[in-house]
């Protein structure tokens, strides 16, 4: 996102007249792999450049399809390329833990007033996050219903705490709800999403655009020679290839964008899939007519998004949203005629003909689902079809992916940019283990095309519907600056933000009014009895296509002294910031960082046009 930062006088309007700003030069704040020594007086410096590839390998162990926790770490043997590597981290998440419920800070009561709202969590924070993607790229319009219906279903019974995004694939992709812990917001955004929508390239359930082969040769006699029907099914199967491959190329970008997005959150994420088809190999099994049909191999581009999702510590959890599969031949007993038509060979007989037909439909439904089975094995996902019970289905894959183990190790291999291999190994035990296939072996330091782009703590959490950060927990208002509430007040006064001067006039002009729970904060103490602080404020408007429209990006520096100080441990560090905002409907991202902790606070509202 690349914000620009600058540092903040704070005047005694915008915070406890026990709190006092100085400025101060800017200066790098983040942290850094170098390690500067001074040496003797009169010795130029020197800095030492020192870094270690930590790897991380997240496990899933089960058995009989359950959980297997309290595996000791001596038990685990990692091993890359065939030679076993010493664990130096690990780690075991369990989602069989309830949630205890969080405290409360006094500074936050019971019941939030109206235009405020805190990152309180509801309940303490799953050991990983879940992101529901509905496709309607690849899924026929029924069967999308079928999915909405059983995710409302299950949106009422799942716990605070768990963190879930939800997803759209049409044309392209769309984020129709950030990370919420909300079952009713989640319940909200499912329902508000519609019924589905229709394939920009599927058109109903046969996943062809074109009309029936008799539709387009007419009735004219001659067009039902031998040449002509050729041409019209290598018309046929020329456009049917184009359509796999335009919805292939679509769904392999949307991962790549999900990857990337997701990179910037820490920990594990689950990507629960829905999705109708999604072949690799456009073409197998079809006679083709003419040297100019050619068969497209899209494994090499699905490995490269699996490499990318696994880099980012996305597992891939599949679903076939098409449900239970019933063989052609079990079906009414009506179309054993249709289905003995379709055999052109009078000696195969009727048995031949159903045989026939189950064996194309097993092919096609194999070729649908093997690009999905390999994503789930290569990112450490798990896949589901064939079965009607969806909403156990998520159920189960969000708990699979909130249950594994966190594997780390430093490699002794050299880097030469190679994909290193996983094989994990479990001492007396016969359990099934889940984790992704390897990673590339990069330079950490040096650009990658094998990894995402590098997200700053301060761009990850500012991101569009990003989970919320609960390190540093506040309290946020949100007015318009003529707001009755603000009535005879001192307000900063605008233009503010770095991309006011774009937003077409009149703009309204926001102020955002926080008060910060201490608890999160890290304070250095001054001979006085000061405590001093240094802490980064962000403010990020989204227009409802999750394009930003203004920010607000400061740096302050607090010093509080000893009466402010035990103030503010209960009624929290109050600030005053100012953002302007188009006159519509947007999203606003408030998000705060302790420099010198790294600790990490952020939410999400939105922010209506008072009056529509």
């Amino acid at each position: 996102m690349g914000f620009r930062r600058s540092f903040l006088l704070l005047a005694a309007a915008t915070i406890f007249s026990a709190v006092h700003g100085s400025a101060t030069q800017n200066q790098n704040v983040g942290q850094t792999a170098a390690v500067r020594d001074s040496g003797a007086a009169g010795q130029t410096s020197t800095t030492l450049h020192a870094s270690a590839r930590l790897v991380l390998l997240d496990v899933v162990v089960t058995e009989k399809s359950a959980a297997v926790h309290g595996i000791d770490r001596k038990r685990f043997h990692v091993f890359q390329d065939g030679h076993e590597q010493p664990l130096a981290f690990f780690e075991e998440h369990s989602s069989a833990e309830p949630h205890p419920a969080v405290s409360r800070p006094a500074m936050i009561p019971a019941t939030l007033p109206q235009h405020t709202f805190t990152n309180l969590p509801l309940a303490s924070e799953s050991t990983a996050v879940n992101i529901l993607l509905l496709d309607g790229l690849n899924t026929p319009l029924s069967n999308q219903m079928n999915v909405r219906r059983n995710m409302l279903e299950y949106a009422s019974t799942i716990q605070p705490g768990a963190p879930m995004a939800v997803f759209a694939l049409g044309s392209s992709l769309h984020m129709l709800l950030g990370f919420t812990s909300s079952p009713a917001t989640l319940a909200a955004a499912l329902k508000q999403s519609g019924g589905g929508q229709q394939s920009v390239i599927l058109s109903g359930e046969s996943g062809s655009i074109l009309p029936p082969l008799s539709t387009l040769m007419g009735s004219d006699p001659r067009a039902s020679s031998q040449i002509a029907a050729a041409s019209m099914r290598q018309f046929e199967q020329d456009n049917t290839t184009l359509q796999t491959e335009t919805r292939v190329r679509i769904t392999l970008d949307a991962m790549r964008q999900l990857a990337r997005f997701l990179s910037g959150i820490p920990g594990r994420k689950n990507l629960i899939w829905f999705s109708g088809s999604f072949p690799i190999v456009i073409g197998e099994g079809v006679e083709l007519d003419s040297a100019g049909s050619m068969m497209r191999d899209f494994s090499n581009d699905l490995r490269e998004t699996g490499e990318l999702l696994s880099e980012s510590r996305v597992a891939v959890y599949p679903v076939d949203a098409g449900g239970l599969m019933t063989l052609p031949s079990l079906g009414v007993a009506d179309s054993t005629a249709a289905l003995i038509g379709k055999n052109t060979d009078a000696s195969a007989g009727t048995s031949g003909g159903l045989a026939g037909v189950d064996a194309t439909f097993r092919s096609r439904n194999f070729q649908n689902h093997v690009s999905m089975t390999q994503l789930a094995q290569a990112t450490g996902g798990k896949e589901y079809f064939n079965t009607n019970g969806f909403k156990e289905v998520v159920t189960d894959a969000v708990d699979n992916g909130s249950s594994y183990y966190t594997l780390a190790y430093v490699p002794r291999s050299e880097t030469n940019g190679r994909f290193r291999r996983f094989k994990v190994h479990i001492d007396d035990a016969s359990f099934k283990l889940e984790y992704r296939a390897g990673y590339f072996d990069d330079l950490i330091d040096k650009p990658s095309a094998h990894r995402p782009g590098e997200t700053s703590l301060i761009d990850a959490i500012a991101a569009h519907g990003a989970p919320a950060s609960t390190q540093i927990v506040f309290l946020a208002r949100v007015l318009d600056s003529g707001d009755p509430l603000l009535s005879g007040q001192k307000l900063p006064e605008g233009p503010a933000g770095a991309d006011a001067v774009k937003i077409r006039k009149p703009a309204r002009h926001a102020i955002v009014d926080l008060h910060v729970d201490t608890g999160g904060l890290s304070f250095g103490s001054a001979p006085d009895g000061t405590r001093q602080g240094n802490i980064e404020t962000t403010l990020v408007a989204y227009d409802r296509e999750g394009k930003r429209v203004n920010f607000l990006d400061q740096a302050l520096e607090l010093t509080l002294k000893p009466e402010g100080y035990i103030h503010a441990q209960s009624a929290g560090i109050p600030l005053r910031l100012a953002l302007d905002l188009p006159r519509e409907p947007v999203y606003l991202r408030i998000a705060l960082r302790d420099i010198n902790s790294g600790h990490a606070g952020s939410l999400e509202v939105p922010v209506p046009v008072e009056g529509r």
